[in-house]
């Protein structure tokens, strides 16, 4: 997983699917999923549910923003979306 994670081309238009395949070979749901984002998660019972939210950005510059979240509580796909949100406003 962490190879295709490690070796994510930006010029690559099917990054995302590269992602989604590694997800899903690891076991991931795929939450959300666009040209730009995609959001997965896991449940473990022991440790609760994991997220993790990709999101490139090529306005100014080739950007990945790169999300990680631990949650004892299942989140909606329009929290995870605020997180998101409030990733990109700390990086501009």
């Amino acid at each position: 997983m962490y190879e295709k994670l490690f070796s994510v081309d930006f010029k690559d238009p099917k990054k995302i699917d590269s992602l989604e395949e590694g997800y899903l070979e690891q076991g991931c749901d795929i939450i959300y999923k666009d040209k730009d984002t995609i959001i997965i998660g896991v449940f473990e019972p022991e440790t609760g549910f994991g997220y993790n939210i990709h999101n490139f950005d090529n306005s100014k510059t080739e950007l990945e923003i790169i999300v990680a979240i631990g949650s004892a509580d299942e989140l909606s796909k329009n929290d995870l979306f605020d997180i998101l949100k409030e990733a990109k406003a700390f990086i501009k």
